[in-house]
């Protein structure tokens, strides 16, 4: 994995095995979308203050993603919605809830 930090290839080993098991178990797509336990859709939003950029992920309505992400930010960030997305596989490693709000540590 080349100059990727400890902690990422970590990461990376576990996503990709939440992958496979997924996969083998067909739980990829299945249950995502209209699931009340997971959320299927989400959005990705930019958080920014003076030139630093964090980026969020909300399982909320288009319309609420940003509200939701602003309310867990303190003053002086300003969020705004990304054309960004994240595969299923992705959203399911999440783990979201639908109206859940998480910060993403890697940028999409």
């Amino acid at each position: 994995m080349g100059a990727v930090p400890a902690d990422q290839r970590l990461e990376i080993l576990l996503l990709a095995r939440s992958c496979l098991a997924s996969a083998a178990t067909g739980r990829i797509f299945s249950g995502m979308r209209n699931s009340k336990r997971w959320a299927g859709d989400v959005y990705i939003v930019a958080a920014t203050r003076d030139s630093q950029t964090d980026y969020w992920v909300a399982a909320t309505q288009r319309e609420k993603a940003v509200a939701a992400v602003q309310q867990l930010l303190t003053p002086g960030w300003t969020a705004t919605l990304t054309d960004r997305r994240i595969s299923p596989a992705q959203v399911a490693v999440l783990r979201l809830r639908p109206n859940g709000v998480r910060k993403l540590r890697y940028v999409p």
